[in-house]
């Protein structure tokens, strides 16, 4: 029964990783761009880990942006952040990894060695 669910859930995160590339890629669909982002967030609780993980890493320098990000731009940035998520979520469910948070330990360790 394990195995059939980890099959299943695989299935799933490759079906939506399809979709993910298909929008980010510029293709022109008829999905639901709201929709699926609140699908995924609600399904991929490794989304919201990884946003909240972001922010500790995020640098602010106090100059604003020199332009507004329009809703479409936003909702991209939420969807690319989705895949990640999905993306994630199967690394650790194939214990890959143990948490967020290694993600981006890697990530920071291998800047640290190229400086």
């Amino acid at each position: 029964m394990i195995k059939e669910k980890s099959h299943k859930d695989d299935m799933k995160a490759e079906e939506d990783l399809y979709v993910l590339d298909t929008i980010l890629s510029g293709v022109q669909t008829n999905f639901n761009l709201y929709a699926i982002d609140e699908r995924l967030r609600e399904e991929y609780k490794t989304i919201e880990m990884l946003e909240n993980k972001q922010f500790e890493y995020a640098f602010d320098d106090g100059i604003p942006m020199k332009r507004s990000i329009t809703e479409e731009e936003r909702l991209i940035n939420r969807l690319e952040s989705d895949r990640i998520g999905v993306i994630t979520d199967v690394l650790i469910k194939h214990a890959k990894i143990k948490c967020v948070d290694e993600i981006y330990k890697r990530v920071c360790d291998s800047n640290v060695a190229h400086i």
